[in-house]
């Protein structure tokens, strides 16, 4: 009897002690906070696409706001890494000049930042992801700062709008010197896991996309060649100026909006041999600020 009474009185002990920790949780922290959930972080403007990002500050130590909160800031230009540039202030606008606001029910305060398009994409610092906009939190409404997450550095970039991986189907024929004629395929069934059966298509400018082969041969500084695509997906193929080969087009070459899918018709000569390929690039994936955006 004594045994059950000492279990008895346990188990009410520890309900107790776990009913005061489960109270600890749901009670809100003695003084609120604000900050930036990361001190640097790169986003990613799509020509065409996204021309505008959003940049937010975090309000920590309550579990619900039930008023508006503010924190001022201002860009710093002390922040700046090196290797990298200021973001010119005439290449952006922001939806506020110096206040994330918090709204009563949120714990997340966004600023959104809009590109001028014609001045960035045809800006190579954009490009090689150069430029940033470091901001640093000031002033707030809420108790206190986070002072080792006060600041943000904010890489900026584009990527043309069909960037990424691409499975890749085809037949090429080729000719030799000696007018010997033969012919190659390549198909890929899908879905293709592995990443080496792939072609990339990288930005090379705000409507060019540069491949990482041509014909049945990947990767290499040669085995490439350039697309580039309007707005209204007109498509013509050029050489790439890194590779030897004069790649031209040999015929209609589209792209297919609603497929997702190139269609390509080429040729270039090499050590006396003619290679006429038609190909057909599927749109497989990209990886956008480290999401990976799928087909479909």
């Amino acid at each position: 009897m004594k045994k059950h009474i000492i279990f008895i009185t346990s188990l009410l002990m520890i309900s107790v002690l776990a009913g005061c920790k489960y109270a600890d949780f749901m009670a809100d922290y003695t003084y609120s906070a604000v900050y930036f959930p990361k001190l640097t972080n790169t986003r990613t403007f799509v020509v065409g696409e996204i021309h505008h990002i959003e940049l937010g500050v975090m309000l920590g130590g309550k579990r619900s706001n039930s008023a508006d909160e503010w924190v001022d800031f201002q860009i710093d230009p002390t922040l700046v890494p090196a290797g990298s540039t200021l973001l010119p202030a005439n290449y952006y606008t922001l939806s506020h000049s110096s206040r994330f606001t918090i709204p009563a029910g949120s714990l997340q305060g966004p600023i959104t930042i809009t590109i001028d398009t014609a001045k960035f994409v045809n800006d190579p610092l954009a490009l090689q992801a150069k430029y940033v906009l470091p901001f640093r939190l000031i002033k707030t409404s809420a108790d206190s700062i986070l002072p080792k997450q006060n600041t943000q550095v904010l890489t900026l970039k584009y990527e043309h709008r069909l960037f990424g991986n691409y499975y890749h189907n085809g037949v090429t024929t080729m000719t030799s010197s000696s007018g010997v004629v033969t012919t190659t395929g390549y198909h890929q069934n899908e879905p293709v896991t592995n990443a080496i059966n792939n072609w990339i298509l990288a930005t090379v400018g705000p409507y060019t996309l540069k491949t990482s082969g041509i014909i049945n041969l990947k990767d290499g500084v040669n085995n490439t060649f350039n697309i580039t695509v309007s707005l209204n997906n007109s498509v013509v193929i050029s050489k790439n100026p890194g590779s030897v080969y004069n790649v031209v087009p040999s015929g209609p070459c589209s792209y297919n909006a609603s497929k997702r899918e190139f269609y390509l018709q080429y040729s270039y000569t090499n050590a006396g041999n003619t290679y006429q390929a038609t190909d057909t690039l599927i749109f497989r994936n990209r990886i956008l600020d480290g999401v990976n955006q799928w087909r479909w």
